[in-house]
């Protein structure tokens, strides 16, 4: 074998060593994506460093959670941003999000699954899929995906 045959076999085996490494490394990202999609928060309560995107309207906001927990004795979840606490309680009576309690009446339909926290990819998923009319008006708290929307 010359030295040109050689110096390209070697080169054809760098290249198919490289892109298995790469495909070990997407499979393994993958797999570990999903892994943290399943990550709920505890009733002890877990402390991440998370991206929180908070809609308001058609505005993104998105700040650094310093702390996120959540108390499965009393379905509380609470966000911490720095000096904000956000806080979100669900009961069978009561709504209450931030000191604002809403009762919860026959005209409401409230999915009571509990609370869900999760981590993933290092955003922060809450959700608890509520609505609930006030005034003849439909108001909602809908938290899904990787952007809670606490507006109502």
């Amino acid at each position: 074998m010359n030295k040109k045959g050689y110096l390209l076999s070697e080169l054809i085996i760098s290249f198919s060593l490289s892109f298995v490494i790469l495909i070990v490394i997407f499979n393994t990202t993958i797999t570990l994506n999903k892994k943290l999609s399943n990550l709920y928060v505890d009733n002890k309560g877990v402390s991440q460093q998370i991206i929180f995107n908070k809609k308001i309207g058609e505005d993104f906001i998105n700040r650094q959670v310093s702390k996120m927990t959540y108390d499965g004795t009393t379905n509380t979840c609470t966000i911490e941003f720095g000096t904000i606490t956000n806080t979100l309680v669900v009961t069978d009576e009561y709504i209450e999000y931030n000191k604002e309690r809403i009762d919860i009446s026959e005209k409401m339909k409230v999915d009571k699954n509990g609370i869900i926290c999760a981590i993933d990819n290092g955003i922060a998923k809450v959700k608890v899929p509520i609505k609930y009319i006030k005034d003849n008006k439909e108001y909602g708290i809908e938290l899904y995906d990787i952007t809670p929307d606490f507006s109502y």
